[in-house]
């Protein structure tokens, strides 16, 4: 067995995955986004900011999980509050003084 494994351009040592999949048995309402944090605090993946990579990391723990290293949590969806409806009209609005080149 390799000593790293590979996934979506990120490098996990194969004791990190075996860590996941610890984690993610002993806290199985956690969620993919808080996982994915822990994971990049872990493994320190960070971008040139210094800020964590962690749609990479989600990408890359979707990909482990596909390779059949582990189950990650069910995902969660929100609601999302849909776009207000477009105003086509603004009343007392007179498009002839609008001037545009």
């Amino acid at each position: 067995m390799t000593a790293v494994v590979e996934a979506a351009g990120l490098v996990f040592p194969v004791g990190a995955i075996d860590a996941i999949r610890t984690r993610i048995e002993a806290a199985p309402d956690l969620g993919r986004t808080a996982l994915s944090r822990i994971v990049c605090e872990d493994l320190d993946f960070r971008n040139t900011l210094g800020q964590p990579r962690e749609l990479a990391c989600r990408l890359a723990l979707r990909e482990l999980e596909g390779r059949g290293f582990f189950q990650l949590p069910e995902a969660q969806t929100t609601a999302r509050k849909s776009m207000p409806a477009r105003v086509e009209s603004v009343v007392g609005f007179d498009k002839r003084l609008m001037r545009c080149s």
